[in-house]
């Protein structure tokens, strides 16, 4: 049996562990909004919550005030239309009233993309 230096089998830990999420490349999602910052967590968070669609057909985001739960929630709905195409695919956003106007501003700026 070849032995791995310890470099490869740490990347192959990586690769068994987090499987296809280490693929992700947060610069692909390069359209946000010129006044979006790009931020780690939330890109972190589409990568996981695209994952969890394609696996259980559906997610829960949730999470405290002012982390771009909208922003996240969009990109995946985006990411996953531009994998489905928009004939094919149909998606459910439940938000509280006090939010609907955003999301609909939010809807209209992907619809548009």
């Amino acid at each position: 049996m070849k032995r791995l230096p310890p470099f490869e089998l740490y990347i192959k830990l990586l690769i068994e562990y987090f499987g296809k999420s280490i693929d992700y490349d947060p610069d692909s999602v390069g359209d946000l909004p010129s006044n979006f910052k790009k931020l780690s967590y939330q890109m972190d968070a589409v990568n996981e919550g695209f994952n969890m669609l394609l696996k259980h057909n559906g997610f829960f985001l949730a999470d405290v005030v002012g982390l771009g739960k909208t922003v996240i929630a969009t990109m995946v709905a985006k990411k996953f239309l531009l994998q489905n195409g928009k004939e094919n695919t149909k998606i459910l956003v439940v938000y509280p009233p006090a939010v609907e106007k955003n999301w609909k501003k939010h809807l209209q700026i992907l619809s548009d993309r």
